[in-house]
């Protein structure tokens, strides 16, 4: 496996910079033009299916009354076809996301190094401060355990992960999770 360094990580696009385009382009294409876009349908098809049309005129007689009934119509038919989305595009997408993901390729060939016994010391040294590293700018750290303790008993060997420090260091951890989990793979 590869060792990757803070540098490779940087090549990748952390920039601020890049990260600010890509918050505009999400809160735009997400929320902002789904918005306006929306609204502009509304207004179009009332403007050409309805004020064109007498008899639909007298029946709508106002954009705010058609907009209820676009909206009445419109979002149960959403609904169902986000729903048939879900069911059966979702896999095709995020399928063809993962083959394109680095990240999750990287993680998924150390997790199955790991569980063959083929992980170096410095891959899991590697793995764990990429992941805790993110967990830290997420302030997520506890929110698997939800703080409380997690001990994986094994045979002689206990690898214990408690939100108070125990006072092993960080490569003693390490060591300890590697062991602890070879020692799984024995029996």
């Amino acid at each position: 496996m590869t060792l990757l360094s803070k540098q490779s990580f940087r090549s990748y696009g952390s920039s601020s910079l890049q990260r600010g385009w890509l918050d505009f382009r999400n809160g735009h294409s997400v929320y902002l033009s789904f918005i306006l876009t929306f609204m502009n349908s509304i207004l179009i098809a009332y403007n050409f299916a309805v004020s064109q049309f007498a008899f639909l005129n007298n029946i709508f007689y106002s954009v705010g009354l058609f907009a209820l009934f676009f909206l009445g119509v419109y979002i149960p038919t959403s609904v169902i076809i986000g729903y048939w989305h879900r069911r059966h595009q979702w896999i095709v997408e995020n399928e063809a996301l993962l083959q394109e993901n680095w990240v999750w390729a990287w993680i998924a060939r150390y997790q199955i190094r790991l569980i063959e016994g083929k992980a170096t010391y410095e891959e899991t040294k590697q793995v764990l401060d990429y992941l805790e590293a993110i967990l830290q700018r997420q302030k997520n750290g506890a929110c698997l355990t939800g703080g409380k303790d997690i001990a994986m008993n094994h045979g002689a060997n206990t690898w214990k992960r408690s939100s108070a420090d125990s006072g092993n260091t960080k490569e003693e951890k390490i060591y300890s999770l590697t062991l602890a989990q070879s020692q799984i793979k024995k029996e």
